[in-house]
């Protein structure tokens, strides 16, 4: 952290975002689940936990990817990662961000970035992309 300051501010803010969108989500979800609105501390029935109370209780798993497909091979011929399961409740995370892996640098829009890439199986089998 003090060793890259332009960092810390920035990850302090991304993860206030993180955790701001999933208690937001675990709300919704208690609306859905439990008929009413809950706060992040009350069950939204008694003696029913509240999905806002677990998130305030639960632990984040933090963590950066990096995905590479063979030289050479369209961005559309073979997934940089397949298909797979996450454990946990739900996953909130950030937009794809694609780089030249040679020269570091940042892809723009329309040079050479794939379309969207986050694919979900659904649980009639078929695959969704995610916009």
């Amino acid at each position: 952290v003090q060793s890259c300051p332009v960092f810390a501010q920035a990850a302090a803010s991304i993860r206030k975002s993180v955790d701001d969108t999933g208690l937001a989500y675990a709300k919704v979800l208690d609306r859905l689940v439990h008929g009413s609105a809950s706060t992040s501390s009350s069950p939204a029935k008694k003696g029913v936990d509240s999905f806002a109370a677990a998130v305030n209780r639960a632990e984040s798993l933090e963590h950066f990817h990096l995905f590479n497909r063979p030289a050479g091979l369209p961005w559309n011929e073979a997934p940089a990662l397949e298909l797979h399961s996450d454990m946990g409740l739900f996953i909130v995370m950030t937009a794809v961000e694609y780089f030249n892996q040679a020269s570091g640098a940042r892809l723009a829009p329309g040079q050479g970035k794939p379309e969207p890439g986050f694919l979900l199986e659904l649980p009639s089998g078929k695959i969704a992309r995610l916009a």
